[in-house]
């Protein structure tokens, strides 16, 4: 009698222990589940991104033109480094073009279904502020893309005359910002004249411009035209972001030689 009792608790202990391991089991294969749709789902808005960032879209020269490409991609034909960006292809994603290609356009060249939606941030590296002061006097403010005071940026300002001629000459002054990100830069006041500044650090540099819309760069320490205004901060969404889930990605592209952030936000 004594030896069947030793069996039967031995047996329910065995029963609880395997009722134990299965819910456990249960558990952990709920949790991988779950972990792998956030992985498919992350997924996804990497290889759009990607799509978006690393191919030239078709025809791979179609920021030359003012037709809207049969492909999206914003990546410079031919390019031997990956994630560097055609300007004349990212300055369509903003509305003050003139060939401006909207977010649902984009949506649809990406094969996308109406479902999803999302979201594209380009922002410099570094967002400089320029403040005119007068008598050709300057404070510049240099944050990082999250918005936090960057201090020990070099800060070269080119004080260029209105309309830009190619030889002629320009002051310039450097400075390197303190611990509040901030600097001053000072010239010789020319009434016709307008500031360029661009931020150096470790070799990661943005550029900005007092007067909007500039077709104008700084290469090799020298201004010259550009073909395309100076890039700023370009906000481009399908609509506003839902509550549900969401995935976002981020990536550092280059845009004519300056570094520039990128954050994309997937959602269905």
């Amino acid at each position: 009698m004594q030896a069947s009792i030793e069996y039967m608790i031995a047996g329910l202990t065995v029963i609880s222990i395997l009722v134990v391991a299965e819910m456990n089991v249960l558990t952990l294969m709920n949790q991988t589940l779950t972990e792998v749709r956030q992985e498919v789902g992350l997924s996804e808005a990497e290889d759009i991104l990607d799509t978006l960032l690393l191919s030239p879209g078709y025809p791979p020269d179609w920021g030359e033109s003012s037709d809207t490409p049969d492909s999206m991609g914003l990546a410079v034909q031919n390019s031997i480094e990956e994630y560097v960006l055609d300007p004349k292809k990212v300055i369509r994603l903003s509305e003050e073009s003139d060939y401006y290609i909207s977010p649902p356009t984009t949506r649809r060249l990406l094969g996308l279904s109406k479902k999803y939606h999302f979201s594209l941030r380009i922002t410099p590296f570094f967002n400089v502020t320029i403040n005119n002061e007068g008598d050709g006097n300057y404070t510049i403010s240099v944050t990082t893309y999250r918005g936090n005071p960057a201090p020990n940026v070099n800060v070269t300002g080119y004080y260029v005359d209105l309309p830009f001629q190619y030889n002629a000459t320009y002051q310039t002054q450097s400075a390197i910002t303190s611990i509040d990100g901030t600097c001053t830069l000072n010239f010789d006041y020319a009434s016709n004249s307008t500031l360029i500044v661009c931020a150096d650090q470790s070799g990661i540099r943005s550029i900005a411009a007092e007067e909007n819309g500039l077709c104008l760069k700084v290469e090799d320490g020298y201004v010259i035209e550009s073909e395309t205004p100076i890039i700023h901060t370009i906000d481009y969404s399908t609509g506003e972001l839902s509550e549900l889930k969401k995935d976002v990605v981020t990536k550092f592209v280059k845009i004519d030689g300056y570094t520039y952030y990128v954050e994309f936000i997937l959602w269905s």
